[in-house]
């Protein structure tokens, strides 16, 4: 079962590489103070000296010790070596400090030969995340020679180390300002697991339309946490996006218009721009309710409401309970055989991952209502129903077989649990019926170990009724970070759960996250280096 874990408005003091503004005469800060080029989400182990090595910014490459291709380590390779290893500002010049031994290259390693394989395949949910994203990253000093090499058992592993290791690096990015800017990085032993397995973001393109690049900025800032999983609540009762070629009709009148859609070229990009960054792209189909989408095209497969009554007319609203038609209706095959050819495309030409999310949430059950609705009342007459739960129940049981017997794993929000449904065990549910919390109370929560073994991990959700493409990259960064570190970082004692020991380094990687080109959000009065005043050339 997932760990589900919500936004709502979040507030901390703000840290960066430098400059912190308490409010006088309130006294000093709470918690530790980190030094630059402190990692987040915080490694397994993680030793450091106060030994430094600098870079040459134009010589300096990360490599690998292996010969052809392999996509997503390539990817990396050149994202990072392109400008996020050493953001330039200011008038451009840098150089390696002449004190100091000179790191030449980063040197990535695939222990196992074999798992070069998985350079053309799509990342899996793993059994063993522990072996499956584990890396041993160093930089040492030998002999006035500087290496750093990254040594990880899998493609997935190589990833979250190359990460590691560009945090690690940081600018003299002081205030008064030098003629030529230098990068340093201290001695540095790391070796790094995940706690979890799926930790996951899930965004909404319903409620507002989402544009393509938005969702390669998303998948920049998961990768920069460590986020593995990108849950895409793709449809809703707002609009349908999503092109479908078996029924066209439903982008053609469920969408806002004919520019806000995500056609099947579309999402395979967006999946594959997922994969380089080693994140899974689980979708989401809601039904039986949040299901006005599909209605638009195909008003047959939603229940007819009785809103005055089993005497009066189908079709009649009773507002705020339900609309003229609400859910599928559970009632006539027309409505399983639509959605098994839907979820065949979707199996078969849309998806990659072999998890599908299923919804299953918030069922209208005013409309539902055997003593107003007729056909319902009929329907369980016929099945030896009693209870309107076991209407859901019925639709639910026939419609996670269906999916199954399409080879997908079906995901459940938690509504079918708490209605009393008997699910199998091969069935994932997430939970999410909580209220969100500022994220230094996400910080604190803690999983024992025994608890652990029954949850694949966890997501942070943010729905787009009050989010579209002017904020959600700010509304989701950097307060996802902390949900990210708690689903990465083993519980290793109080200090390391403790939100104010915290909060420097998280406003650390905020700044770094900004000098990468993400409008990363201001937490608190606070100061981001030379980048803030200076011009600076963006790269992306």
């Amino acid at each position: 079962m997932f760990l589900n874990v919500q936004f709502c408005m979040i507030f901390l003091v703000s840290h960066v590489y430098g400059y912190l503004f308490p409010i006088e005469p309130r006294g000093p800060l709470q918690g530790q103070e980190w030094p630059p080029g402190s990692p987040w989400p915080l490694p397994f182990s993680w030793t450091s000296t106060e030994q430094l090595v600098t870079f040459d910014t134009a010589t300096f490459r990360i490599v690998k010790n292996f010969t052809g291709t392999c996509e997503p380590i390539d990817f990396a390779i050149q994202k990072y070596n392109q400008g996020f290893l050493f953001p330039v500002y200011g008038n451009g010049n840098s150089s390696s400090d002449p004190s100091l031994p000179v790191v030449a290259e980063l040197v990535v390693t695939l222990s196992d030969n074999e798992q070069q394989n998985e350079c053309l395949q799509y990342p899996k949910l793993s059994d063993d995340p522990e072996t499956h994203e584990h890396y041993d990253l160093g930089i040492s000093v030998t002999d006035n020679t500087a290496i750093a090499t990254l040594e990880a058992t899998t493609v997935w592993g190589a990833l979250r180390g190359i990460e590691t290791f560009s945090q690690l690096i940081w600018p003299n990015d002081d205030y008064e300002g030098q003629e030529e800017t230098h990068f340093f990085a201290n001695i540095t032993e790391i070796h790094d697991k995940p706690r979890f397995s799926h930790r996951g973001l899930m965004i909404d393109s319903a409620r507002h339309y989402l544009p393509e690049r938005i969702f390669y900025e998303i998948l920049d800032g998961m990768m920069y946490n460590k986020l593995n999983v990108l849950h895409w609540h793709i449809v809703d009762d707002q609009s349908f996006p999503l092109v479908s070629l078996k029924f066209p009709e439903l982008s053609a009148k469920g969408a806002y218009n004919d520019k806000a859609i995500y056609t099947p070229e579309a999402v395979q990009r967006v999946i594959n721009g997922a994969r380089l960054r080693g994140i899974r792209v689980i979708l989401e189909f809601d039904t039986p309710g949040h299901t006005h989408g599909f209605g638009r095209a195909f008003p047959e497969l939603l229940t007819p409401c009785y809103g005055d009554g089993p005497s009066g007319s189908p079709d009649a609203p009773n507002f705020p309970e339900h609309a003229g038609r609400e859910n599928l209706d559970p009632t006539q095959n027309y409505t399983y055989n639509f959605m098994r050819e839907f979820f065949t495309e979707i199996a078969q030409n849309v998806t990659r991952d072999s998890f599908i999310h299923l919804g299953i949430d918030e069922v209208y059950m005013g409309c539902w209502d055997p003593s107003h609705n007729p056909v319902i009342a009929d329907f369980m007459i016929k099945n030896g129903y009693t209870d309107l739960h076991q209407v859901q129940e019925h639709y639910t049981l026939r419609h996670i077989e269906m999916v199954k017997s399409l080879g997908l794993t079906p995901i459940s929000w938690q509504d079918p649990l708490d209605s009393n449904v008997t699910l199998d065990k091969d069935v994932v549910i997430q939970a999410w019926k909580d209220w969100g919390h500022p994220w230094d109370v996400q910080f604190k929560v803690r999983i024992t170990d025994e608890e652990k073994s029954r949850i694949l991990g966890g997501e942070a959700c943010i729905w787009s009724e009050f989010v579209d493409k002017t904020n959600i990259v700010s509304r989701i960064f950097p307060f996802v970070s902390a949900i990210g570190e708690r689903l990465w970082t083993f519980d290793m004692g109080i200090e390391d759960m403790d939100a104010a020991n915290a909060r420097r380094r998280l406003d650390q990687h905020r700044c770094r996250t900004l000098r990468r080109g993400l409008p990363v959000q201001p937490i608190l009065p606070g100061y981001c280096g030379r980048w803030e005043t200076e011009n600076r050339r963006r790269r992306r």
